[in-house]
């Protein structure tokens, strides 16, 4: 039986589809999208490839234009990667005004 899992979450996240590009070597042209976004982190989709991703690697990772914005680089770490997606959490929070 599955126990809850208590919720560590520093932020609120939105329901937004973002387009977020994954900037690896390994992963030439690695593009997928948001599930949910927050200043903190990002919630995004499984891709072909993605498999060489683990749990603690540290990336960066292209976001278009939120909310008519530039795109930014940001370096992020891989939290988890499950059926649900894959959670990166940025190493400094972004601003989302």
């Amino acid at each position: 039986m599955n126990e809850p899992t208590e919720e560590r979450r520093s932020a609120s996240r939105g329901k937004v589809k973002i387009a977020v590009e994954l900037l690896h070597e390994r992963l030439k042209d690695a593009v997928t999208q948001t599930y949910d976004y927050s200043n903190t982190g990002v919630l995004v989709e499984n891709m072909p490839g993605s498999g060489i991703l683990k749990p603690g690697m540290e990336i960066e990772i292209r976001i278009t234009g939120i909310m008519g914005r530039p795109s930014q680089v940001v370096p992020a770490r891989v939290v988890r990667i499950n059926d649900e997606g894959i959670a990166l959490q940025f190493k400094e929070p972004i601003s989302t005004e």
